[in-house]
């Protein structure tokens, strides 16, 4: 498996306009950069609930009331999970990063931009 800094250097431009097609394809030409993972996960800037972009303040119209995690399964031909940026950070940070093997007490989300996702933990 590569490295956190091999995975890092891998870039793809974002396309302009950022539109769904022009993302999928983006996104697509990442994956294949990677031997074929078995499942991926993909953090979007905007309010995401059950795998639909509801919002999209930061990116192109076109992503509002997407069914992204349906499409992207499709074109990638694996499990997809789509979820808020925010979401996703603090999700990682409660399974890999400093509150991994702390009791949560709390989830706190916003869902205005700037989103944000603050998971409290008891000592």
């Amino acid at each position: 498996a590569p490295t956190l800094k091999q995975v890092a250097a891998r870039r793809v431009p974002t396309p302009q306009p950022a539109s769904v097609k022009q993302v999928v394809k983006a996104i697509g030409e990442l994956v294949d950069q990677f031997d074929p993972p078995e499942r991926i996960g993909i953090a979007f800037p905007g309010v995401v609930t059950d795998g639909v972009t509801r919002t999209a303040a930061n990116v192109d119209a076109s992503w509002i009331d997407t069914r992204a995690g349906e499409l992207f399964r499709e074109a990638l031909g694996r499990p997809v999970t789509v979820l808020n940026d925010a979401d996703a950070a603090g999700t990682a940070e409660v399974a890999y990063g400093a509150a991994a093997d702390e009791p949560l007490s709390a989830v706190a989300r916003l869902e205005r931009p700037p989103s944000c996702c603050a998971m409290v933990c008891s000592p």
